[in-house]
């Protein structure tokens, strides 16, 4: 049984050429039926006109400011900041935990969690 191989490449848009854009139109369907690629990027120009066409690439578009994606987000950034304080020093003053408990709280109502 033949395993599938995944290629993931996230943020194309943050560094590419035309070379990279050209391997990815040109090269990838040469690959075995066993690789599969993922790549997420914004959607330039250049790449929008690159890689349309091209029966082998699906593109998929997410509305980033569905309710679905600010939950998410919510989620990410209260669980990264419950960490990073649980890393800190906690012998802080009452007042300075005062004031980050309600920075914190203002974030994640702006966030909608």
């Amino acid at each position: 049984m033949e395993r599938t191989v995944v290629i993931v490449i996230d943020a194309l848009d943050e560094g590419y050429d035309l070379e990279t854009l050209e391997v990815l139109r040109n090269k990838i369907p040469k690959l075995p039926g066993t690789f599969r690629v993922v790549l997420t990027s914004r959607p330039l120009d250049g790449i929008v006109a690159a890689l349309s066409g091209a029966d082998h690439i699906q593109r998929r578009s997410i509305d980033i400011h569905s309710d679905t994606n600010r939950q998410d987000i919510a989620l990410y950034v209260w669980d990264r900041l419950r960490y990073i304080s649980s890393r800190r020093d906690c012998r802080q003053t009452g007042q300075v935990q005062s004031e980050r408990l309600a920075w914190l709280l203002r974030l994640k109502a702006y966030l909608g969690g």
